[in-house]
């Protein structure tokens, strides 16, 4: 589990806190996927078409490194954060 902060303030009168949030799980069934298809899979957006566009507009990191590229390939085990949507992992299912 992530503890990601909730808020930061300056004001320690109002301190800081952590919430425990889970990570979302993308199974794939390939050796990777790409960032793009990734926000598809993970219903981020609605067509691959649209990963260019949302990258350059909303932070996303993976593995906690900024990342604005839509053919960055994602493997099993890596995080993926979204601003606004949270944190992912993406998990590989061997298929018999």
């Amino acid at each position: 589990m992530d503890l990601t902060p909730y808020f930061a303030c300056e004001n320690e009168s109002i301190g800081s806190g952590y919430i425990i949030m889970e990570k979302k799980k993308v199974t794939i069934t390939t050796e990777y996927i790409p960032l793009g298809q990734f926000l598809k899979l993970a219903e981020i957006i609605d067509t691959g078409g649209q990963a260019k566009i949302f990258l350059a507009q909303t932070h996303v990191e993976v593995n906690e490194e900024p990342e604005n590229r839509r053919g960055k390939k994602l493997y099993n085990g890596d995080t993926v954060y979204v601003e606004g949507f949270g944190t992912y992992e993406v998990l590989r299912q061997t298929v018999k």
